[in-house]
């Protein structure tokens, strides 16, 4: 198994699909994922810049999914 720091920088850097994937995968680190999500939302909460939801130039929906996951991560405990 890989050691816990290399699942963390993982999880920090993973989309949606893999965040998730380890946070299922891994429950013995899910308080860790979780505080992940809370750092992650407050810099967003404090930063009006970085909406939940943004398109891009491009014209993609680039979708921040940090404040989502983490509620869905806390109805779980």
């Amino acid at each position: 198994m890989k050691d816990i720091r290399n699942l963390v920088d993982e999880y920090q850097h993973g989309d949606a699909e893999k965040r998730l994937n380890l946070f299922l995968e891994c429950p013995e680190l899910r308080d860790t994922f979780i505080q992940v999500e809370q750092d992650e939302a407050l810099r967003l909460d404090e930063s009006e810049s970085q909406p939940t939801f943004n398109q891009s130039r491009k014209g993609k929906i680039v979708f921040y999914p940090c404040a989502r996951l983490l509620k869905w991560c806390q109805s779980l405990i």
